[in-house]
């Protein structure tokens, strides 16, 4: 691994791997040294590593001690950040039924096809759904309102990489991005709103769900 970026994202990675999993537990300070013998990289890519994994909510850098790890998932600052994601692009739904070109319609299918026919991964999964939702309010015309939810699809990244998809909710998430897609499609703007309304209240309560398990599964290692 000589690549510099490849070994970023592998420290990356292994760093992600063992927050998640309970090995490196909240508020653990992180020493570089013992870091950079147990990854095997350098001082270097190990510092873009901790970049990476602070821009995603996962690490944190405090004056005069250092690099920990983050706390646990804030359970109603996350349900808050959600609940405006669905508000945004519940009339992002309701605009692309009025707006959508028909290039935009295709990489919507495209995406759904995708997500219907693969293997299920749960981090293609958690790419894929961030992607049909992005296009939808790219093709919303509104660049403010796309501007928004790439920005909170952004502080979204631990929350994706500690709580992801379950294979159940999946399967269901795929009829209801369907729904949202026939709407668009048909030119049909209340309804798209609504489907995509239908589609966050469900995913509300399947998220609360998951980050109260993940803040047990922490204070439980």
């Amino acid at each position: 691994m000589e690549n510099k970026e490849v070994l970023v994202d592998y420290a990356a990675k292994e760093l992600r791997k063992k927050i998640l999993d309970g090995t490196l537990k909240p508020g653990q300070k992180l020493c570089e040294r013992e870091m950079i013998e147990e990854l095997k990289v350098s001082r270097t890519p190990l510092r873009e590593a901790y970049r990476v994994l602070q821009s995603e909510g996962l690490l944190k850098h405090i004056p005069q001690k250092g690099v920990v790890v983050a706390d646990g998932l804030n359970e109603e600052e996350i349900i808050d950040m959600m609940y405006v994601l669905g508000v945004l692009l519940q009339e992002a739904s309701r605009l692309a039924a009025i707006n959508a070109a028909d290039d935009e319609l295709q990489q919507l299918l495209e995406v759904q096809e995708t997500m219907e026919t693969m293997e299920f991964d749960q981090d293609m999964a958690n790419e894929l759904d961030q992607k049909f939702h992005i296009l939808v309010a790219k093709a919303s015309h509104n660049s403010t309102i796309l501007s928004y939810v790439k920005d909170i699809y952004g502080r979204e990244k631990r929350i994706l990489y500690a709580i992801g998809f379950r294979r159940e909710r999946y399967v269901i998430s795929i009829r209801e991005h369907k729904e949202i897609l026939s709407a668009i499609a048909m030119h049909e703007p209340d309804q798209a709103a609504n489907c995509n309304k239908v589609h966050f209240a469900a995913s509300l309560i399947s998220n609360r769900k998951k980050i109260r398990e993940f803040n047990e599964s922490l204070n439980n290692k």
